[in-house]
């Protein structure tokens, strides 16, 4: 009966106090930065992002070198034609050369058989027959008679000196041929050097990657391979020859009575300024193409850019003035990128072969030459010097 009388409310004080305690903390605990969740969690996410990054890093090098092995290919066969040719041509010029001797052989034989002949007596003095001669007529016929004999004589030196000059040009065409052939074997040496060194460095960065990451990269390799042998390079190729053709139209634009100032008191001196947006008019007023691309200058380098059924391209580079063998405004590439990757030495050699962008300023004026160009933003000067 005593329990009967012990109250309940202490109790059920207790309980709501130790509530009021807990409760706060459980409310405000998910505001509290945890020690070991979050802050893990972080790192976590920084490195799951890196194989990503280095993965895109390390296809990028990859397509990068097939590029690269595409060109040192075809480069590998220009110079295997160029070495055929050479070795065809010094063969040829052996030919030549035992012609050429034989014809020296019988130049020089008829040559000291007609001194012999002036030497031994056996042909008279023009002179003397004239003397001899019996009527004006006859003196006449004598002298006919003696020009033709001088003349005889004098195809006879022609032809021996005509052969010995011959001569000693195949010899040194000979001499040349050979150098050329040899230092074609070493270009052709160290490409085949260049290539096996390149074969090997994208084999071993193939391998280096997960396996089921392999077959992948391999045929990303061959597709980038085909995509710049089919579409990169004749890009390329298009544009090149469509801007050589246009850089003889530009002498059209420097004529131009508003772009050419005089400089100096005897007006001895000009210059020409063009703005790229000038440059840009008049290239597409004269092949639609170039609504493709667009040409910016900046210091120092003039940058052509565009993009053509999802193919980017860019070329960088920068004129000089040249003076041998003529005076020539020549466009130099620096650099030169396809879909953002670039393209070997090899391949800015062969398009500026192949394709110069040269400006020829006697084709605007013959009495002209140009002396400095300057690129700015936005502007090309070419300073002119009058050759009077």
């Amino acid at each position: 009966m005593a329990y009967d009388t012990v109250p309940r409310k202490p109790a059920r004080r207790g309980i709501m106090a130790l509530l009021v305690l807990l409760v706060p903390i459980w409310l405000i605990s998910p505001l509290i930065p945890a020690s070991t969740g979050v802050a893990a969690a972080a790192p976590l996410q920084e490195n799951a992002a890196a194989p990503d990054q280095t993965a895109d890093t390390e296809l990028h090098s990859l397509l990068q070198k097939g590029i690269t092995l595409s060109e040192v290919n075809q480069e590998l066969a220009r110079l295997a034609v160029q070495e055929q040719e050479l070795q065809e041509l010094l063969l040829e010029t052996e030919e030549q050369l035992q012609e050429a001797s034989a014809q020296l052989v019988q130049a020089r034989r008829q040559a000291n058989h007609m001194l012999a002949a002036y030497y031994m007596g056996s042909r008279k003095s023009v002179w003397l027959l004239l003397l001899q001669a019996r009527s004006f007529s006859e003196a006449i016929l004598i002298s006919e008679l003696a020009a033709r004999m001088m003349e005889h004589d004098r195809r006879i030196l022609t032809r021996l000196t005509d052969a010995q000059q011959n001569l000693q040009s195949l010899r040194e065409g000979r001499i040349r041929a050979q150098d050329e052939l040899l230092a074609m074997k070493t270009r052709l040496s160290d490409q085949k050097a260049k290539l096996e060194a390149l074969e090997q460095e994208v084999e071993q960065q193939i391998t280096s990657l997960p396996e089921d990451r392999q077959a992948l990269a391999r045929a990303e390799l061959a597709a980038m391979s085909q995509r710049w042998e089919q579409q990169g390079k004749p890009l390329f190729n298009r544009y090149f020859k469509a801007l050589s053709d246009a850089s003889q139209s530009l002498t059209d634009l420097l004529s131009q009575g508003n772009n050419m100032s005089l400089q100096g008191g005897m007006g001895l001196k000009a210059s020409v300024q063009l703005t790229d947006t000038q440059i840009n008019e008049h290239l597409r007023s004269r092949n639609e193409l170039f609504r493709n691309m667009s040409i910016r200058f900046g210091r120092n380098e003039m940058v052509v850019s565009g993009e053509e059924d999802g193919q980017a391209m860019m070329i960088k580079g920068t004129y000089q003035i040249e003076n041998t063998p003529q005076n020539a405004i020549r466009f130099k590439i620096d650099d030169l990128q396809y879909n953002g990757f670039a393209t070997p030495e090899s391949t800015k050699a062969e398009l500026e072969t192949e394709y110069p962008l040269v400006i020829y300023p006697q084709l605007f004026a013959s009495f002209i030459q140009a002396t400095d160009i300057q690129l700015t933003e936005g502007k090309l000067q070419i300073l002119l010097q009058f050759k009077l």
